[in-house]
């Protein structure tokens, strides 16, 4: 039995159209699975940068931290009347680049020591690119500044202050209202009176030795200050001096209010606040914060 040429034809023009229809689906699922291809590499070298970029935040704040909490434990090391200009300079040898005297310090002179993450480093960077800074405080970065200065008259160390500002970004606080500002911590060592001009301080009734207050005069701030005089207890130094920088590495409670960088020094002001003698107004000067936390 012999096919028609025509049926032939047929048969060969269907098996044509099956292949043809083949091939083409093939070319379709090949790129379909070369877009897929691409896409899930670009999604996992995405992953990976955020992963490196995270990594190198992180590290970068651990270091500030630790940078940070050897400066405040080597200012506080520092004692009143004994303590040489010389022996300053060779305790203060790995900050030279971030150091600055101003004066002759066989005479007068204040050395300070800035120490800055990299945010607060660019921060007109940062402030001109708010996308960015968005995305570098949402991997873990701070915006974060230490600042300690010495005073020494005579060549004899007089007086000491440690700076500590932390910009808090935009978060909705107790009263489910979005708010943002700096919090400053401040803790020194400072004769009477500190330097001339300045008026001499009536002895806190609560604590003749120190003060600790929360105002200084400053918008967009919370602040925690606390001034000691060099005949403050040791104990009281050691205790009001103490700052928690564990914040500064924190994603789930990060720096955010006194409690949190100055916990020891903030529950004195708060018992303090209860006591009777609370609304006198030399529990809260903002002369007081300013000399702390902006010397010189």
């Amino acid at each position: 039995m012999t096919i028609p040429d025509q049926n032939i034809w047929e048969l060969y023009s269907c098996f044509r159209r099956q292949i043809v229809n083949m091939h083409s689906r093939t070319r379709h699922l090949s790129s379909q699975l070369l877009r897929a291809g691409i896409w899930r590499f670009v999604a996992i070298g995405a992953l990976a940068g955020v992963i490196v970029l995270m990594g190198a935040i992180r590290i970068e704040q651990a270091l500030f931290r630790r940078d940070a909490e050897h400066l405040i434990s080597t200012v506080r090391a520092f004692q009143v009347g004994v303590t040489t200009p010389v022996q300053v300079q060779q305790m203060l040898l790995r900050w030279w680049q971030v150091k600055e005297v101003k004066g002759d310090c066989s005479r007068q002179c204040w050395i300070g020591i800035t120490l800055q993450d990299s945010f607060r480093r660019h921060a007109d960077f940062f402030v001109r690119h708010r996308g960015l800074m968005r995305i570098y405080i949402s991997l873990g970065g701070t915006l974060a500044e230490v600042h300690g200065s010495l005073q020494f008259v005579d060549a004899k160390f007089r007086a000491h202050s440690i700076g500590i500002y932390v910009y808090v970004p935009p978060f909705r606080n107790a009263e489910k209202v979005w708010s943002d500002y700096t919090l400053i911590a401040a803790a020194g060592i400072v004769p009477e009176p500190a330097r001339l001009g300045q008026p001499q301080r009536p002895p806190n009734p609560l604590h003749p030795t120190y003060w600790v207050g929360s105002s200084g005069g400053c918008e967009g701030c919370q602040i925690v200050a606390v001034t000691l005089t060099p005949e403050s207890k040791t104990q009281d130094m050691n205790r009001l001096m103490q700052f928690d920088l564990s914040c500064l590495n924190r994603w789930w409670h990060p720096c955010r209010t006194q409690a949190d960088i100055m916990p020891a020094a903030w529950k004195q002001f708060l018992q303090d606040q209860a006591q009777p003698l609370a609304n006198s107004s030399i529990l809260s000067r903002p002369a007081l914060m300013r000399q702390v936390l902006k010397p010189g």
